[in-house]
């Protein structure tokens, strides 16, 4: 009976002392800060030019997460972060249009912003 109970804690010591961890470690690349740069300091918004690019912004560090681990091969590719763009007439930004961006770039054409700030009440 004494070497039964020996040779249960021997084996509950080796189970303690066997078992990691079973979770996955993982760790994050790509999340340093980003600059938005704009492609125009001054625009116009006439009929005449209403379909020209009037504005482009780009964030500046557009790099994707990737995540480093056993099990998550697949992910890295989809971890694009998601930006949003805010338009406002006043510094309160209520009311304010926002815009989903895709890829690290917004575009705007002088038609879509005039019609951006009419919709804000800019006249």
């Amino acid at each position: 009976m004494k070497r039964l109970t020996y040779m249960s804690m021997a084996l509950m010591a080796l189970a303690t002392v066997a078992c990691d961890s079973d979770a996955d470690e993982y760790y994050i690349d790509g999340l340093e800060a980003s600059e938005v740069i704009s492609s125009a300091n001054d625009i116009v918004l006439t009929a005449a030019n209403s379909a020209q690019t009037a504005v482009s912004f780009l964030w500046k560090n557009n790099s994707k997460l990737v995540l480093h681990g056993s099990s998550v091969a697949g992910i890295a590719d989809k971890s694009m972060p998601t930006y949003t763009l805010e338009i406002a007439a006043n510094e309160s930004f209520s009311p304010c249009y926002t815009a989903k961006v895709d890829g690290g770039v917004a575009t705007f054409t002088v038609l879509e912003l005039n019609t951006i700030a009419m919709n804000l009440g800019a006249k």
